[in-house]
């Protein structure tokens, strides 16, 4: 997905250690989750390269703002998805300290 009138940039970590993470699997379920709340022409998603805190994956960056969320799972994602991408209100307890 991508629009440069994106509310969200979505980057879903593609490192070696969070792709034995099920990155695969969450990368597929995120692009649904955004398309079936009606968010596909608001959030732009990406896959990047390591971002650094394999201790803590599979990770996703979201901006603007710059959350990190750690630990996901689909269940995770899901409340991304509609707390924080559609609501506009962070998941705070799935944020990783900086």
């Amino acid at each position: 997905m991508h629009d440069d009138q994106s509310t969200y940039r979505v980057y879903l970590c593609g490192g070696s250690n969070c792709g034995l993470l099920n990155m695969p699997t969450l990368l597929r379920y995120l692009e649904d989750m955004v398309w079936e709340h009606g968010l596909d022409s608001l959030v732009e998603i990406r896959v990047s390269g390591c971002q650094g805190r394999c201790a803590y994956g599979p990770n996703l960056m979201v901006y603007p703002g710059r959350y990190r969320y750690a630990a996901l799972t689909h269940e995770r994602l899901k409340q991304i998805v509609r707390q924080h991408l559609a609501a506009g209100h962070p998941v705070r307890e799935y944020l990783l300290a900086e």
